[in-house]
């Protein structure tokens, strides 16, 4: 979700436009990466109800 919400404020208040979102684990010598979801609604979601 705090990705996702990074995302919303880049893309919407400084024009970026970001594709995915990327969460790299650093473990020694190996890099894991996992691809995270893009929770959009629920961010404009919140960013609505603290509107109120």
């Amino acid at each position: 979700m705090q990705l996702s919400f990074y995302r919303y404020l880049l893309e919407q208040y400084y024009g970026l436009k970001i594709d995915s979102q990327l969460i790299a684990q650093l473990d020694g010598e190996k890099c894991n990466e996992y691809i995270g979801r893009y929770y959009k609604k629920e961010v404009m979601d919140i960013i609505q109800d603290q509107q109120k």
